[in-house]
């Protein structure tokens, strides 16, 4: 989808940013500018994301498109990539570095607008990633009403620490990160406009928006002080919206999982009709939503049929006459929660990346088994809930048809599986000093192989946080090194000393390419700079970005993300593309959560044969540490150490 929409964005025009004077400096590999602003604009003096020098990042590139073009590829490329340097990329390197002068983050405003905004396909099932939290048995209603109260507690009481900068400053390598993306996961909505969405962000918003059966109310929750409502007064508020939403509503939530030029349209002409200006103003400057749903429909044997009810609840709902309805996809955080105990974050990430979600997530489970809540007083606030009743037009309900089936096609063509892996976790794998990312990425891509016996690109995210306004880069997990190791490891009669050599060699090749995404050396945005700047020059599309090992090297087919947390959480993202899979994965102390999805319109992808073809990877990565190690012993034991 990022890719796709790279010609389309230039169009549309850019995003304007404010400009700050900034000097150079100078980091290894990379020019940039650090930051020379009041503090209140960046309170941590982050330095600016720099702009890797252009050799460094063509030769990179050629080398990560080693693994999937023939040798006479390489060498045209290698022949274009001299091209651009010595001609345009000249050109486009300066308009780069004139930019980051001037801006708070070069890349800020292109991304955004490019990866998210100028997107038109549904919300749903798509750029929408989810959380579930471990399941609950509750055995009365009353028990259901009680954690949802204790949720908008847990929820509030977060949001505070975020606002008062009272989480502690995260680091990477002593390098401290910016700590502004929690701010931005609240009180924020992505407005559908026509050809391209906007981001508002309120602040000072002091209440939350509930949905059930389908009905919307707007519930006030803190005071003008900031002083929340107790939990005995949230669990009145919430009776009291349980009433009144009794009877199902017509199902307005399902007009925000239309395509957004569709929405876009629905959504200015809903505006004219009674009341619904000041209700739609009520949803797009609440805090956050939560999504009080039916229990889905499907058997639950274990814990585990819970775990995976609860994944494709916040997905789809299983549909609009279930619980797909019961959403208003648009607003950055919504928390859904079941009568049989399921939960967990649905979450649009247009403002700001999931990595925040992790620490999120341990806090509300440790704030709602805890009894902290039970020390919130009652405040003085009589405003009750409002249950907002819009009016619909023969065009919306014609629209919300359109849209109930089309949730259903996406629905039927998704597919989802989960695994909690137990043979080990993260701890294991650091005894043995090796990395815990490293090892799962090299499984995924082992099992793909596996599965389909080939080798295909592969995508990490990872955060370029240690930058202000940093969100991510590109790691290219697929290398040279780990195709190698793979290929040995496929050879049961190779030793296992080979093996072992072949695996560090991958493992730091991993490092490396981590540190360059940390340290703002990577190569996909940079390229993805350029090609903007060439559009915003009037140039032609450089020979280097429509060329054969470009394009094949991006198309990634498997798409990967880490978003860790201390407890029994899963997160789960949709494909990057048809006929890929979607890995997301917690890696804990002891343990791996591992949520892998596909379509079904790709009939040669199964995300459980996938699935358990990584588990046996990571079973059999294990199996040659332990066999490495017991073979070193016995090479002590016998005097062959070396001196």
């Amino acid at each position: 989808m990022f890719h796709s929409l790279k010609n389309k964005i230039v169009c549309n025009g850019f995003v304007n940013i404010r400009r700050i004077i900034a000097k150079h400096y100078c980091d290894g590999e990379c020019m940039g500018v650090r930051r020379c602003n009041p503090p209140l604009v960046n309170p941590q003096n982050l330095p600016h994301l720099p702009i890797p020098k252009l050799e460094s990042t063509l030769l990179k590139f050629i080398k990560s498109c080693e693994p999937f073009v023939s040798y006479k590829v390489i060498m045209e490329t290698r022949q274009i990539c001299d091209s651009f340097q010595r001609k345009e990329g000249k050109a486009l390197q300066n308009y780069l570095t004139s930019k980051a002068k001037k801006s708070f983050n070069w890349l800020d405003d292109w991304y955004t607008k490019c990866a998210y905004l100028c997107s038109r396909d549904s919300l749903a099932m798509s750029t929408s990633p989810i959380m579930t939290f471990p399941p609950h048995n509750f055995r009365k209603s009353i028990e259901h009403k009680e954690y949802i109260a204790k949720l908008i507690l847990a929820v509030m009481s977060f949001r505070k620490l975020c606002y008062c900068n009272q989480i502690p400053v995260e680091t990477w390598n002593k390098y401290p990160l910016d700590m502004g993306v929690y701010k931005k996961l609240f009180a924020n909505i992505r407005l559908p406009k026509k050809d391209c969405d906007q981001l508002y962000h309120h602040p000072s918003s002091q209440h939350i928006i509930i949905m059930y059966n389908n009905n919307l109310f707007k519930m006030k929750v803190m005071n003008n002080c900031g002083e929340p409502l107790s939990f005995r007064q949230l669990m009145e508020r919430i009776d009291d919206v349980m009433t009144k939403g009794k009877e199902p509503g017509i199902p307005f939530g399902l007009l925000t999982s239309l395509n957004r030029d569709t929405w876009a349209s629905v959504y200015d002409h809903m505006k004219i009709l009674g009341d619904n200006a000041k209700f739609l103003e009520h949803i797009e400057k609440s805090m956050f939503l939560v999504n009080i749903d039916k229990t889905p429909p499907c058997p639950v044997c274990s814990d585990e049929d819970k775990k995976l009810n609860s994944c494709q609840n916040g997905f789809h709902g299983y549909g609009a006459k279930v619980n797909g309805a019961n959403r208003w996809y648009g607003k950055t955080l919504q928390f859904f929660t079941t009568r049989d105990g399921c939960s967990g974050i649905i979450f649009e990430h247009s403002p700001v990346e999931a990595v925040p979600l992790g620490k999120m997530g341990d806090y509300i489970i440790k704030y709602i088994s805890g009894s902290e809540w039970r020390d919130v007083p009652d405040i003085i606030l009589r405003e009750r809930p409002l249950k907002m009743n819009f009016l619909a037009s023969e065009q919306m309900l014609n629209a919300m048809t359109d849209s109930a089936e089309y949730m259903e096609e996406k629905l039927n063509n998704f597919r989802i599986h989960i695994m909690n892996f137990d043979r080990y976790g993260k701890e294991f794998i650091k005894e043995n000093k090796l990395s815990p990312d490293a090892i799962i990425q090299a499984a995924l891509q082992f099992a793909n192989f596996r599965v389909h016996n080939r080798f295909v690109p592969q995508h990490e995210t990872a955060s370029t946080r240690r930058f202000f306004l940093g969100r991510n880069d590109t790691i290219r997990s697929c290398t040279n090194e780990v195709i190698r190791f793979l290929k040995n490891m496929s050879v049961a009669t190779q030793p296992t000393k080979e093996k072992y050599e072949l695996l560090q060699v991958a493992v730091r090749r991993h490092k490396r390419l981590t540190e360059d995404v940390m340290m703002g050396r990577a190569i996909d945005r940079h390229l993805f700079g350029l090609l903007m700047a060439s559009k915003e020059l009037n140039m032609p599309t450089p020979e280097l970005m429509r060329c054969e090992a470009y394009h094949r090297s991006g198309r990634f087919r498997i798409v990967t993300r880490q978003n860790p947390s201390k407890k029994s959480c899963f997160t789960c993202y949709s494909p990057g593309l048809d006929g890929g899979y979607g890995c997301c994965y917690n890696p804990r102390s002891e343990d791996i959560n591992m949520c892998v999805t596909c379509r079904r319109s790709d009939s040669e992808c199964d995300p459980k044969k996938f699935i358990e073809a990584w588990a046996c990877s990571m079973k059999n990565i294990a199996d040659l540490l332990m066999r490495y190690k017991f073979q070193e012993r016995e090479r002590i034991s016998r005097g062959d150490a070396k001196c």
